[in-house]
């Protein structure tokens, strides 16, 4: 019948699921159309002006950004023009490279930081998962605080020590691998560690306490009564209470990585869109400057907002007192 207890489970699931997907599709959006507008404001407010410079511009390109950006017109229309143009993705054209568009510039060089960001990203979370596990498996004491101080002492080490270290002792004293990337598949090896150190270490540390305190909680002692396997009881059940502090610091670690990242392709030589910034920034090239802030905030709103939604909708608290 329609009122039985599994269509009305089935029914309150996809009105929470439903919910849940719209909160962060207006989240995310809210959020955009927020960075866009400060985007805008920067723009607005920086000192001098892109046309102001020792060698000036062709009169035909200070035309053309002049008619693109509507700059004789109200600041409110240039918000909402700005705000149009950006989202049906024509971001301008570059002030130091007359011939590329910003969005042309920062499609050549994304794939490069998106793979670098992405590949530290997944080896963060299942080294923590891995070596966490692990030493909570072997059930060791010493091993437990070896382990603990380790991630608390590696934690406090940044990713700006961690590249050059690597950069001096590994690459170039010993000469183990590549100081410098050179396209090769070790040459990816000294930037993921520098990348993925600090990470590692703050999420392990957090998931090793919430994953020790979850198995000491009545659900895992009942699960010990009834004679389940000890690897069971740590990476099925204790693991699932653990989670969502999991999912949550998750999205904190991205950002770290992002962070990280953009030393260490500066360091090793990476073509990405750190070394675009920071050219931009040199040549004083607003535009391409607005247009790689854009999208490092949509990639960390995107991963936050994601991970904070998550973690709701497998939080039993949140799903209870929504339905109620």
């Amino acid at each position: 019948t329609r009122s039985s207890p599994g269509n009305v489970g089935r029914y309150l699931m996809v009105k929470s699921l439903s919910i849940g997907l719209f909160t962060w599709l207006l989240q995310i959006t809210l959020s955009i159309l927020g960075v866009i507008f400060l985007c805008f404001v920067f723009l607005k407010t920086i000192p001098g002006s892109p046309f102001d410079e020792d060698t000036p511009l062709a009169p035909a390109i200070k035309t053309a950004l002049e008619e693109d950006w509507g700059l004789n017109q109200s600041a409110l229309h240039q918000s909402l023009k700005f705000t149009a143009a950006v989202l049906q993705g024509n971001w301008g054209q570059s002030v130091s490279r007359p011939t590329q568009s910003v969005l042309e510039i920062i499609q050549n060089d994304i794939q490069t930081t998106l793979g670098l960001n992405l590949a530290a990203f997944i080896l963060v979370i299942f080294c923590s998962f891995l070596f966490t596990g692990w030493s909570l498996y072997v059930s060791n004491p010493r091993i437990e605080s070896i382990y603990r101080s380790l991630t608390a002492s590696l934690s406090s080490l940044p990713t700006f020590f961690w590249a050059p270290f690597l950069i001096f002792v590994i690459g170039d004293k010993l000469g183990i691998l590549p100081s410098f990337f050179d396209g090769t598949m070790l040459g990816y090896v000294l930037p993921l560690i520098a990348i993925f150190m600090r990470p590692w270490a703050s999420l392990s540390w957090i998931l090793f306490d919430q994953w020790k305190v979850s198995l000491g909680s009545r659900s895992i002692l009942f699960a010990r009564a009834k004679g389940l396997q000890r690897s069971k009881i740590i990476f099925s059940h204790a693991f699932r209470l653990s989670i969502i502090p999991f999912i949550q610091k998750s999205g904190q670690i991205f950002l770290q990585i992002i962070s990280g990242s953009f030393v260490v392709e500066i360091l090793f030589g990476f073509k990405g869109l750190a070394s675009d910034l920071v050219w931009a920034i040199s040549t004083r090239d607003s535009t391409v400057v607005v247009g790689i802030a854009l999208v490092y905030c949509v990639m960390s709103l995107l991963i936050t907002q994601t991970m904070e939604v998550l973690s709701r909708q497998l939080d039993p608290r949140w799903k209870a007192s929504h339905e109620a």
